[in-house]
């Protein structure tokens, strides 16, 4: 996860080959975390 000071947050996954998907909404990352089989996260804020 990223901040940006005039745009807000951003949520980051980078896969093996180190191309970016870039998700507004950290639901819609805890959705594709999901599909992937990832039943636990930890968020620190």
């Amino acid at each position: 996860m990223f901040f940006k000071k005039s745009a807000g947050r951003s949520f980051f996954l980078v896969d093996d080959s180190d191309e970016v998907e870039s998700f507004a909404r950290l639901d819609d990352l805890i959705e594709t975390l999901r599909g992937l089989g990832i039943k636990f996260a930890e968020i620190h804020m």
